[in-house]
């Protein structure tokens, strides 16, 4: 569907310039015939008031900022940036699916100041 409009048809918001959700569009964007135009917000709410208000067609957007439109059927997953899909919404696709390669993930890191007590980075290192 995307293919067969004319370039940049449809807009997807990200949280912002250089963010993760951002870097999804372009990869997707050098996909063979896809044009989004990159729409940036101050944040990922922003972003998805934006796609709820159907002032944008696509966001890419973190699993849990979005599950609770998912499940009340706000919005609609086309699919996941991991490799596979996600244990959480097995009916929805991994993109790679149907654009072999595409693939994003995201670590996060948990930080602390210099000079935490021990016991307390033990603790935060062995919660499951």
């Amino acid at each position: 569907m995307v293919k067969s409009k004319p370039p940049e048809t449809y807009q997807y918001a990200s949280a912002g310039n250089g963010t993760f959700n951002h870097l999804l569009g372009e990869i997707l964007n050098q996909s063979d015939g896809i044009s989004l135009q990159h729409i940036p917000y101050n944040g990922v709410a922003p972003a998805l008031n934006a796609l709820l208000g159907e002032q944008v067609q696509i966001a890419f957007a973190s699993l849990p900022s979005v599950l609770q439109y998912i499940n009340s059927q706000n919005l609609n997953a086309l699919g996941v940036s991991s490799p596979k899909r996600s244990p959480i919404l097995p009916d929805v696709p991994s993109i790679s699916e149907k654009i072999p390669r595409f693939s994003g993930s995201l670590w996060i890191g948990l930080f602390a100041p210099k000079g935490m007590p021990k016991p307390v980075v033990d603790n935060l290192q062995t919660q499951n």
